[in-house]
């Protein structure tokens, strides 16, 4: 699913194995890691890799160097795309129809953003965070601070 360069290499998800693979750039593959169940986003943040678990309600934070899992953390149902706004993570709520930000130390909930219905993926233009909603047809904006 999720693809991201992150620290020199490529970490992709993968969904029906629910793991995460470490790619160089020439690409062979340096590791595959367990994520949680429907491995889904990828973002990099600090000297860890996040993999979001669509069906697993949570992310999971992997240490960047070797993929050790560094703990699962609960933020919601569907989560789905990623990113990393300089400070916290965000997270996609796909089945809670909302964006979750997160923070990166131990996976906390700062606060949840209602969206509309089923945002799958998110992106950040430097201040807010657009969502687009699956179910209808719009799009959600949040300032990121």
């Amino acid at each position: 699913m999720g693809i991201a360069f992150f620290a020199g290499s490529i970490w992709t998800a993968n969904n029906n194995s629910n793991s995460v693979t470490k790619l160089s750039t020439a690409g062979a593959v340096l590791g595959t890691y367990a994520a949680g169940h429907g491995a889904f986003g990828v973002v990099g943040a600090g000297d860890s890799v996040y993999v979001s678990n669509f069906f697993g309600k949570s992310i999971t934070k992997l240490r960047a160097t070797d993929g050790f899992n560094l703990g699962t953390f609960d933020v919601g149902d569907g989560a789905s795309g990623m990113l990393f706004d300089g400070t916290n993570l965000w997270v996609a709520l796909h089945g809670d129809d909302a964006l979750a930000k997160v923070n990166p130390a131990d996976g906390s909930i700062i606060t949840k953003y209602t969206t509309g219905n089923g945002p799958f993926s998110i992106a950040f233009d430097g201040v807010k965070v657009w969502a687009p909603n699956s179910g209808s047809d719009s799009i959600s904006v949040t300032a990121a601070n």
